[in-house]
């Protein structure tokens, strides 16, 4: 069963006396969610009731891995195979100036280029944006590349 978490431990008797006698047996089991926080203390007893011990648990995912069963895995990434970070949860969050977070976030948000015809040196000169951040050319600027410096 998923999530279940098994426990044995035997007591053994290490004394400079006599050999390691086995003393009892200590079953636990049980339902664990990770969870960044440990459980309350719980005391166990053995199954000959000749020992007793106390715990507490923590089960955490592996880095990258998620939910109850640490079963979605997201890892963050920024290159040509995906452009996104991951919430708590696991759901990717797409970096800015990407779209489309159910493939990687690799399509571009922004993509529009404009030519425009300039009278102060008669040249064709070109604003725009690309794919990952905004690059105004031509001495344009703002967030579209429109406003001349």
């Amino acid at each position: 069963m998923q999530g279940a978490a098994q426990l044995f431990i035997q007591v053994i008797d290490d004394d400079t006396y006599s050999s390691d006698d086995h003393v009892d047996d200590i079953y636990i089991e049980g339902l664990l969610a990770p969870s960044d926080v440990f459980t309350e203390y719980d005391t166990y007893i053995g199954q000959y009731s000749n020992s007793r011990i106390q715990l507490r648990f923590r089960v955490q995912c592996d880095t990258g891995y998620y939910g109850f069963n640490c079963a979605r895995y997201c890892m963050k990434r920024n290159d040509e195979n995906g452009h996104y970070t991951c919430d708590q949860n696991g759901n990717r969050i797409c970096l800015g100036g990407w779209i489309d977070s159910n493939r990687e976030c690799t399509t571009g948000k922004y993509v529009s280029f404009v030519l425009l015809y300039s009278l102060t040196n008669a040249a064709l000169q070109i604003q725009g944006c690309c794919f990952m951040s905004c690059d105004c050319m031509c001495q344009y600027k703002h967030y579209h590349c429109v406003h001349v410096l």
